[in-house]
């Protein structure tokens, strides 16, 4: 960017090129000045003319500047397109901004997204004849200036004879400087927030930053974030891979068919098909791991967590004795509990069918809601998919603990530093409440004769009745 108008707070770039424009709000600017109007002035006062396109987009960064307390940077023009004399397909522009409903202009900030998703075949544009070629600033460029717009890639698309752009793949649409492409990773360099809606993606999605309270990142392929995960639902056909953790505020739930490989878990519930890796704490979470548990330098403090292979720890429990159940073995659910399992599964997908046919019948009418209506209406969409989310988490731990059943129950868990009393270990269904602090490395496993024994520094084996006792209102 290289021409700049700048005003106190808000500044209007042109690029080098003219072929677009962005506007950015700083984060010391106050919210209440941000109006259409002033925004316009700003543009305006740039040389650029305000058509109902920029002014849509300008109207959008208002929004967005409402709800965010950050810095709010967009396109407001953008004439690459039209230079390029490119009829860009309604449902696959990705310059489109989400519909707002025709009375009071809100958008469902959860529910939208600002990714163009294509399938292999789809029709994504038509390339035509432009008359001429004006920049930003409604001028024409001199005879011998070159304005190439868009290219398609020749490798993810192809151009028909009659001008047809075709997908020749799945994935989303992307546009990087000049060329458009469609990529099976989808990459965010921010976080996923209101300026993204929630995520679902058929092939991989990177995430710069974190992932926001209430949204929803789902990916047939692997997710991975280098931010903090808060009170979100993260569902991964793949594996996950956080750099930081996830503090989800007991509202937060993972789904992940592979492995996970996070800084710290805390008030999480879901499921992990493989292996979960976590360099930190898992305080106070519910999780069904259906192969092993791999937390040497961390602890589980808090909650319930059930692992089928083997279990590598740093501590468990907490000197403050607070309640912490670990489930050794078959994912912790006999066959008894299992078919508990299937009841309530049975009881919430028939109160999820009821929620959701009510919540479509009142979308119909959202346009005459009045304000407090229309929250009472949005909360009610956030928990139903919370719902959902905690319906998709039991039943991963269902499929889990069936396929495990039948097997012969082994276990290895393995402290390095401490088990705390008040810790409680379940094997085949029975609770072992450990009475008094046990200093690591300490192993708990079945000996020869499928009994519970633990072996301490010394390296002599123990029955595990010789440091706890069975804690029938915790089994």
């Amino acid at each position: 960017m290289t021409s700049k108008t700048t005003h106190p707070g808000i500044n209007v770039a042109i690029s080098a090129d003219r072929l677009t424009a962005s506007l950015m709000i700083r984060a010391n600017v106050e919210r209440t000045a941000v109006t259409v109007r002033t925004l316009t002035d700003r543009v305006e006062s740039s040389g650029i003319r305000v058509d109902d396109t920029v002014r849509g987009r300008l109207e959008q960064l208002v929004r967005r500047a409402e709800l965010e307390t950050g810095e709010v940077e967009g396109i407001i023009a953008d004439v690459r397109t039209r230079n390029a004399g490119i009829e860009w397909a309604t449902q696959f522009d990705p310059t489109v901004t989400p519909k707002e409903t025709k009375k009071t202009g809100d958008v469902d900030h959860y529910v939208r997204s600002t990714f163009v998703k294509v399938k292999t075949g789809d029709e994504v544009a038509a390339i035509r004849p432009s008359p001429e070629c004006l920049d930003v600033l409604g001028e024409p460029f001199p005879d011998d200036a070159t304005t190439t717009g868009f290219t398609f890639d020749d490798v993810t698309f192809c151009v028909r004879d009659d001008g047809a752009v075709v997908a020749n793949m799945d994935g989303v649409v992307l546009i990087e400087g000049t060329v458009v492409f469609v990529s099976r990773r989808l990459e965010i360099p921010k976080c996923v927030d209101f300026s993204t809606g929630n995520i679902d993606f058929d092939g991989s999605v990177y995430v710069g930053d974190g992932v926001k309270d209430r949204f929803v990142v789902t990916a047939a392929g692997d997710i991975a974030v280098d931010g903090l995960i808060e009170g979100a639902t993260i569902n991964a056909g793949g594996s996950l891979c956080c750099a930081r953790g996830m503090a989800a505020k007991d509202r937060g739930t993972i789904n992940v068919a592979h492995h996970v490989d996070i800084g710290f878990l805390n008030n999480v519930r879901g499921a992990v098909g493989r292996n979960l890796n976590v360099r930190g704490e898992i305080m106070n979470c519910h999780l069904q791991v259906a192969r092993d548990l791999v937390c040497p330098t961390g602890a589980i403090i808090g909650g319930e967590v059930s692992v089928t292979g083997k279990v590598e720890l740093g501590m468990l429990g907490s000197p403050r004795v607070i309640p912490t159940t670990l489930i050794a073995g078959v994912g912790g659910q006999p066959a008894e509990d299992l078919a508990r399992v299937n009841e309530l599964l049975a009881e919430m997908s028939e109160e999820i069918e009821q929620r959701a046919n009510h919540f479509e019948m009142m979308q119909e009418s959202v346009d005459d809601m009045t304000a407090a209506q229309r929250k009472d209406h949005e909360e009610f969409g956030l928990d139903l998919q919370e719902t959902k989310a905690r319906f998709a988490a039991l039943k991963a731990r269902r499929e889990n603990t069936a396929s495990a059943i039948g097997k012969r129950r082994t276990f290895d868990v393995r402290v390095k530093k401490q088990i705390h009393p008040g810790a409680v270990l379940v094997v085949d269904g029975v609770a072992w409440r450990f009475e008094r602090e046990l200093a690591g490395p300490v192993e708990v496993f079945l000996d020869d004769e499928q009994q519970v024994v633990y072996r301490g520094p010394s390296g002599v084996s123990w029955p595990i009745s010789e440091v706890a006792t069975v804690a029938t209102d915790a089994a």
